[in-house]
This record gives C-alpha cells, sequence and structure tokens, in this order.
C-alpha cells in the first residue's frame, strides 16, 4: 500500500501518522521523499524521529550503524515538504562552522529528518537539537520569502500586460496559476515561521 503524504511539521506529525498505521498492522516497507509504502505484517513496532541536517557525515554515518547494531530500521524524508514547490534549492545551514556548512548542507540534502523503527519494547526516545531545527525553519522560511516575491514579480507582469494588450487567455490561465503558488508559498511563509518560533521556544525549554 502506498500513500502520498506530506506534513507541514514532520517532525512533530509524522511517527503519530506512522504509529496510527502500525496500530492496524502496517509498518513502513520504504519511503521516497513523500511516498510512503506500507506493507501488512504482525510486528510491534514503534516509529520516532529526529533532525539530523546538522549532523556531520561521520557524525550521522554512525549514528546509522549504531541504529543497526540495535536492530532498529531507519529512513530520511525531507524537512522542507514545500520543496516539492519550491525546488531543492535553499540556504546554507545556519548553525554549524564555516567549515562545516557546505558538508552539513549537502550530506543530508532533502535527508533532514531521520524516521527510527524500533521494538515497542526498546525505543530510541532521540533527542532533537531544536535550537539548530528552529534555525533550519528560518532559513527555510527565507527561501519561501524569496519564493513568493518572484511569483508577486510574475503577478505584476502579466496584470500590466492586460493593462496594456487587454485580456488574453494564456494571460488569464497563468494568472490563475500565480494565484495558486501565491496562496501556496504564503501557507508555506506562515507555517515555517510558526515551526521556527516552536522550536525557539521547545529549545529555551532544553536548557
Amino acid at each position: 500500500m502506498r500513500k502520498l503524504k506530506f506534513f507541514l511539521d514532520p517532525i512533530s506529525q509524522l511517527a503519530p501518522w506512522l504509529n496510527k498505521w502500525e496500530s492496524i498492522g502496517y509498518t513502513l516497507a520504504n519511503v521516497d521523499k513523500y511516498s510512503y509504502i506500507f506493507k501488512e505484517e504482525d510486528r510491534e513496532v514503534l516509529y520516532e524521529t529526529i533532525y539530523v541536517g546538522d549532523y556531520e557525515i561521520k557524525e550521522l554515518d554512525g549514528y546509522k550503524k549504531y541504529l543497526q547494531s540495535q536492530g532498529k530500521r531507519y529512513f530520511h524524508i525531507p524537512l522542507d515538504q514545500g520543496g516539492l514547490i519550491t525546488g531543492d534549492l535553499g540556504f546554507l545551514r545556519p548553525f554549524t562552522r564555516q567549515a562545516e556548512k557546505l558538508e552539513s548542507t549537502f550530506s543530508t540534502k532533502n535527508r533532514e529528518v531521520l524516521i527510527i523503527e524500533s521494538p515497542k519494547s526498546k525505543p530510541e526516545n532521540p533527542e532533537n537539537n531544536y535550537a539548530h531545527l528552529s534555525k533550519e525553519y528560518k532559513s527555510i522560511n527565507k527561501k519561501y520569502i524569496v519564493s513568493m516575491l518572484f511569483v508577486l514579480l510574475g503577478i505584476f507582469l502579466v496584470l500590466r500586460s492586460i493593462y496594456k494588450d487587454g485580456f488574453r487567455l494564456l494571460a488569464g490561465i497563468a494568472l490563475i496559476l500565480l494565484a495558486i503558488f501565491l496562496f501556496d508559498y504564503l501557507v508555506l511563509v506562515i507555517f515555517s515561521n510558526k515551526n521556527a518560533e516552536k522550536y525557539r521556544k521547545k529549545a529555551k525549554e532544553q536548557v
């Protein structure tokens, strides 16, 4: 069974959704960004998520080897679920040391969230770095704002064309598509900012 699913905040929303499917006998077989493949089997497992976008390559490889040694499975998904709309062009991660920014950015590109599958009797209880997660959402938010500004520019140019040359079907279609993109970006801007603030507060609670 395949399910296409998007999460505005995968760190908090994904695990409950997966555990709901597990409770009725479906476990995760594979993940491809936004597509989740389930298989029906009688296994009692628990799904958890951890943000690994700030991990260096060696650090992440070491953690995954540790999970394997514990008999636990893992899957990667993007933190930026709106990337399907905005594309993969993003910002360098602002919280790593300068020498590590490129490594951190490209080693986990579209793989910033790790889904961990553990036996229910042996949960992983991973600890997220909420301060880094908040900064990641701020970086994502900037990308959405820039994208939204380009859409607004497109709308302005189409409206100017209609004003000068009169209404044409092609211009009308372009205007509708741009309006849809503008709405999508607005939602993404609002929620990425909301997530950044939520995890900023959680980071304060961790201290």
